[in-house]
């Protein structure tokens, strides 16, 4: 292993390889100011029809790599010319304490040419561990990570989503990655597989079979420590419902009977998202002293805010106003109330696109605030 080097594998299938893509990911990694003599570039061609083809390919070429550091990155990424040598410098400067990669912020173009940034905000509120059983918790080409840390957390496994699951390997481990709050590349891409945390209303099915398994080995304790309190195992519960898990969820909300004011919430979300809307009435009922409840008001205040500034949501703007009132004048998140709203959308003869985008909007602000309040349950 060479000290200060820097081995990158580009993923690339057979059938792209002279693409326009490939052409300018590999032209912003040779553009680096990290010194040219410290990069090596494996470029990893696999066949996408063969089961397994892209990680054994992943595999061969990373056992090859000579660089002390490495960085897997995929077609259709381009980087900052300062990209490497800031994340380098980033662990150097760290010392002994600095953490075993650095990772930093991407934005996402898709194929109309809108740009998404992203950022660590998911990551500071949860942490890694849990937040990366939510979804990726970084983009292709955005980790620059230790040789000899990846020789230790093994191969990666031959799923589709085995980048995203060697993340949850790494994050498992209570391993440190220094976040760069920069954007220092842009992935062009038609969509973005990793997607969001916004959900179906009423999901069709589970959204990741890799995640259902992970999830179901999981103890409590090993997303905190556990202080002898329900939050933990709450918040395993949270993690499966974002799967669409909710026949285990609901097993692990249903544990706690009706006492628990938290496990009548996510009971509530559960039968919400069935949709059985007068079971999900009776458990929100039981809820209305949560303390969270607060937390959820303001994440979906923010929401609102949003919406009525943008044009594209016309009519919306009005449901999302009236609900804006509601929520100024209650002073909580009213849970029973936005039941009634996602009932009154199921029903209806032809279901409105926009109506659908903002109460999925509002759905993913207040399952993203209660898990956050879970969470800081949990470990204090």
């Amino acid at each position: 292993m060479d000290q200060d080097k820097v081995s990158v594998l580009l993923a690339v299938p057979a059938d792209d390889l002279e693409t326009s893509s490939v052409r300018e990911t590999m032209q912003s990694i040779a553009s680096q100011s990290y010194p040219a003599s410290l990069m090596e570039t494996l470029l990893v061609q696999y066949m996408p029809n063969i089961p397994g083809g892209r990680t054994a390919a992943l595999n061969a070429a990373r056992d090859q790599a000579k660089g002390e550091f490495l960085v897997h990155t995929e077609q259709g990424v381009t980087w900052d010319p300062s990209k490497i040598e800031k994340q380098v410098l980033r662990l150097r400067e760290g010392g002994e304490g600095a953490g075993v990669g650095s990772a930093h912020r991407v934005s996402v173009r898709d194929a109309t040419g809108r740009m998404k940034q992203t950022n660590f905000d998911l990551i500071h509120r949860v942490g890694l561990r849990v937040s990366s059983l939510l979804l990726a918790p970084w983009k292709p080409g955005a980790l620059l990570i230790r040789s000899d840390t990846m020789a230790d957390l093994g191969a990666y496994r031959h799923i589709d989503q085995a980048v995203w699951e060697y993340d949850i390997r790494l994050a498992s481990k209570g391993l440190s990655v220094e976040l760069l709050d920069e954007d220092l590349a842009v992935w062009n891409v038609d969509m973005d597989p990793a997607g969001s945390l916004v959900r179906e209303l009423v999901p069709s099915g589970m959204r990741e079979s890799f995640l259902k398994r992970l999830l179901d080995q999981t103890a409590p304790g090993d997303l905190v420590a556990e202080g002898g309190n329900e939050f933990p195992a709450l918040l395993l519960a949270g993690l499966h419902l974002f799967n669409d898990d909710l026949e285990t969820s609901h097993t692990i909300s249903q544990s706690f009977g009706r006492e628990s004011v938290a496990a009548n919430f996510w009971h509530g979300v559960i039968h919400r998202r069935e949709p059985d809307f007068g079971n999900a009435r009776g458990w929100f009922e039981r809820a209305r002293s949560w303390e969270g409840l607060l937390q959820i008001r303001d994440a979906v205040q923010e929401v609102l805010e949003r919406v009525l500034l943008r044009p594209e949501y016309g009519q919306t703007r009005d449901l999302a106003f009236s609900l804006k009132q509601h929520l100024d004048s209650e002073g909580i998140w009213d849970s029973e109330y936005f039941v009634d709203m996602c009932e009154r959308f199921s029903e209806a003869g032809v279901p409105d696109e926009m109506e659908e985008t903002l109460l999925r909007a509002v759905q993913e602000a207040e399952m993203v605030a209660a898990l956050e309040w879970t969470y800081r349950c949990a470990v204090n």
